[in-house]
């Protein structure tokens, strides 16, 4: 598990990985291990102007299914291609192989989701009453819950790191999911992050491959077309109603009496 073991494991030929471009989404949460792995990939859309209508027609999701069928698609990018031709898909799968290759695998998982409005299939746009509902429930509650866990996973294990003595996937994710509500919902995340998380996003964006992505052109950065998107209106108010705390998931953590700023 240490990163003394990437040289050993990494593919002698870079991973060739596919995803939407211009597009932070789910396969920057991919590409932030595989920067901080030090494994050697090629993102064919950015490095190589692969056009995202190629990739698009690689997945079921997006095409009809070819005749002959020759050979089992990925439903939709992210994905992987090894060397050998094989392709890897689904984000979590993604991140542990990745992990798995490169001494980032977590001896223990830890997961979080964000809620969206119940038809997935319709942009925010074309349901703005529906998102302004969930956001509510969201942002005065939810989010709360969620790094609630996340911050007790963090107490639980003894730290420095989310799952105990070393950094793993699971520490990059949780950067970039913070990274991620903060850029969403500055105000409701500046309410619902503890100290101890916040501790532990400077510490992951300091990791010395991981940072010189992050500064770096290649850094696909947040937009209004990603899975976490700039709209205030979706985040509390200005001016909040007196009223109780937002509820938390394990009321016993200390760190949670108070409030820190979001990251810069």
């Amino acid at each position: 598990m240490a990163d003394s073991t990437t040289a050993e494991l990494a593919p002698a030929a870079p991973l060739r990985f596919f995803y939407h471009g211009g597009l932070p989404g789910r396969g920057e949460f991919v590409r932030m291990v595989l920067e901080d792995g030090g494994v050697a990939y090629v993102d064919l859309v950015r490095d190589e102007g692969l056009d995202g209508g190629e990739v698009r027609l690689a997945c079921s999701a997006f095409s009809p299914r070819p005749v002959p069928l020759e050979t089992a698609r990925p439903f939709a990018p992210p994905f992987i291609e090894l060397p050998d031709g094989t392709r890897i898909s689904q984000t979590a799968n993604l991140m542990l192989f990745v992990a798995e290759s490169c001494g980032l695998a977590p001896e223990e998982r830890v997961g979080a989701r964000l809620p969206s409005p119940s038809e997935q299939k319709l942009y925010y746009e074309e349901q703005k009453e529906e998102a302004k509902r969930k956001s509510v429930a969201f942002t005065t509650q939810r989010m709360a819950q969620y790094l609630g866990h996340l911050d007790e996973t963090l107490a639980a294990n003894g730290g420095p790191w989310l799952l105990g003595a070393q950094c793993s996937a699971g520490d990059i994710a949780v950067l970039q999911l913070m990274l991620g509500l903060h850029f969403s919902f500055p105000k409701a995340y500046a309410r619902s992050i503890t100290p101890a998380l916040l501790s532990l996003v400077e510490r992951v964006k300091q990791r010395p491959k991981l940072s010189v992505y992050l500064a770096s052109t290649r850094r696909a950065h947040f937009n209004h077309n990603g899975i976490f998107r700039s709209l205030p209106e979706l985040d509390l108010p200005d001016e909040e109603p007196v009223g109780e705390e937002p509820k938390r998931a394990a009321a016993s953590s200390p760190t949670r009496e108070k409030r820190a700023r979001g990251p810069k």
